[in-house]
């Protein structure tokens, strides 16, 4: 297996090559999930792929965030550059843009981040490996290996509490976007005083024999905000087990000791705790423990100066009618919604006991809701469900079950993070990204989109157990929502747009998304009162409520 390691500056480089790496990945200035890590210029860069592959390693760079309308020049500019300085591939989270890439930059790898939530590889044309989610067992891996495509894990470093592409947390409560690369990291803190969402490290030095027999290509050390002493250590132990030595009670003491948390097998062994004490702090062991003699041959890549020709988005007629379209809960709210005239269709959770009767009941579209998570081994399982209770539609939050349903109208929720017109052109129907602002909104061509206007948001889906609430100070308690084997975390108010929809009605943007647990008939009828053109008290109203990213975006 190949072993890949983070680096931030030319220390870090040299590092990682004597001591054993086989790969790097890093981050330019721009577009990567860790802005406030060491990053390189476009001419540091230069000089470190040719450093790296005199010395016989791979060099990737990341592009794992989401990008706007406004940044799609600049992307495809450092797509470019980063394919003139010979990089072995790179990283990205944006995957409706691999063709494109492909397209331009042929022999360019792709490798998909696991903010990209790709746990089904079917129809991957476009992307040479899949980095998988951290929060997968080992039984799930092993499924998707069988696929055939390149994969990549994460083997030691932090874990994320939330599934991988799903957590607005940090964007929320402080305006930093996980998703564009400056996550607080909220789930840190204390919660009901204590810290329930801190999760221990990573470890799976003990695993690889087994890692390598499901499948996996590449084995990913995390850290690219660390020491260089940590980098030095780890990548050590690392390559001292993938080249046949066995590990001892010191090497695991050293590498215990080059961490601030306690560590875990996570969720590639089912029954391992995954939370802990919050910075646990071990007692420094120094010294190095093996030596390495690095004997890769160079790699040498020659490529022709090649100008992304980036296809343009034509702009598309905006929607003229006005269509709402609710998630809603239960029988009595879906008789009140039947009342609208502008609901347009309603979604209803495919799992509820009385989803037959629902769509017996709704004289609107009936669209059923999937999981936000289904395995592989649940799809045939869903796939019948939809059969029976034959919907118009189906509301889906992951990439890996599209497919499935192409005989139904998909609409994808806003767990796939659509953010730009390329995303919407990739996807087709979807709910928009909440993390955009109006003016980002504003900037779409097609705006044939839907667009959360009031109601829940998730900021978070996690597989680890929570309470139901979540009390961060006397500011925010987050409500939680068991669904299945997995837990939704609530923002801690609702987003409520209230007069500010006639904006987006101004600008074109016509199709509305509420998510409605409670109170479905008060808030279809104001809302319905607002579009109508009815001056309401929005200050009382509004009390409670919150407008989100719909002014600042991130």
């Amino acid at each position: 297996m190949e072993l890949l390691v983070p680096v931030g500056d030319f220390d870090k480089l040299s590092v990682a090559i004597e001591n054993g790496a086989d790969a790097v990945y890093l981050g330019v200035m721009q577009f990567n999930a860790r802005l406030k890590a060491e990053n390189f210029s476009f001419e540091k860069l230069n000089e470190c792929v040719r450093i790296a592959h005199s010395a016989g390693v791979k060099v990737y760079v990341t592009l794992n965030t989401l990008i706007k309308n406004s940044e799609i020049d600049d992307f495809f500019k450092t797509v470019g550059k980063i394919y003139e300085s010979n990089a072995d591939a790179i990283i990205l989270q944006e995957i409706s843009l691999a063709k494109i890439i492909k397209t331009n930059f042929p022999d360019m790898k792709i490798h998909a981040s696991t903010q990209a939530r790709l746990q089904n590889l079917e129809n991957l044309k476009y992307i040479d490996r899949v980095i998988l989610p951290r929060e997968l067992s080992k039984k799930e891996i092993k499924d998707i290996s069988k696929h055939g495509i390149d994969l990549e894990i994460f083997v030691q470093g932090a874990l994320c509490f939330s599934v991988s592409g799903l957590c607005l947390m940090s964007s929320l409560i402080g305006q930093r976007s996980g998703n564009r690369g400056i996550c607080a990291q909220p789930c840190r803190k204390k919660y009901n005083g204590r810290y329930l969402m801190s999760m221990k490290d990573l470890s799976l030095i003990g695993k690889l024999d087994s890692i390598e027999k499901i499948g996996v290509k590449s084995i990913k050390i995390e850290g690219r905000l660390r020491s260089e002493r940590y980098l030095r250590l780890v990548t050590q132990i690392y390559r001292k087990s993938l080249d046949g030595e066995k590990i001892t009670k010191k090497d695991l003491e050293i590498l215990n000791s080059s961490f601030t948390r306690e560590l875990t097998t996570g969720f590639f062994s089912d029954s391992a705790d995954k939370t802990g004490k919050h910075n646990v702090y071990f007692e420094k062991i120094r010294g190095e423990i093996y030596s390495y003699v690095n004997n890769k041959k160079p790699i040498n890549i020659k490529r022709k100066k090649i100008i992304p020709n980036v296809p343009e988005i034509k702009n598309l007629e905006d929607s003229k009618k006005i269509g709402f379209h609710v998630k809603l809960y239960n029988i009595k709210d879906i008789e009140l919604a039947n009342k609208s005239d502008y609901v347009e269709n309603v979604f209803y959770y495919i799992d509820n006991e009385d989803v037959l009767e629902a769509r017996k009941i709704s004289n609107k579209k009936f669209y059923v809701y999937l999981p936000t998570l289904i395995n592989d081994s649940d799809i045939e399982k869903y796939i019948a469900k939809v059969r029976e209770i034959n919907p118009d539609g189906v509301l889906i939050n992951s990439q890996n079950v599209s497919q499935h349903f192409s005989d139904y109208d998909v609409i994808h929720d806003y767990g796939l993070n659509v953010f730009n017109d390329y995303d919407l052109k990739y996807y087709g129907k979807s709910i928009i990204s909440p993390e955009l602002s109006f003016k980002d909104l504003s900037c779409f061509k097609n705006k044939n989109f839907l667009t959360l206007v009031h109601g829940n948001l998730n900021v978070m889906t996690t597989k680890n157990p929570l309470p139901k609430k979540l009390k961060y100070d006397e500011r925010f308690t987050f409500p939680v929502v068991q669904e299945k084997d997995y837990f939704r975390v609530l923002n801690s108010r609702q987003i409520g747009l209230l007069d500010k929809i006639l904006l987006l009605k101004d600008a074109g943007i016509t199709q509305y998304y509420f998510d409605l647990s409670s109170r479905a008939g008060k808030w279809l009828d104001i809302y319905t009162r607002i579009i109508n053109g009815e001056k309401l008290n929005f200050k009382k109203i509004g009390k409670g409520l919150t407008f989100g990213h719909f002014d600042k975006g991130v």
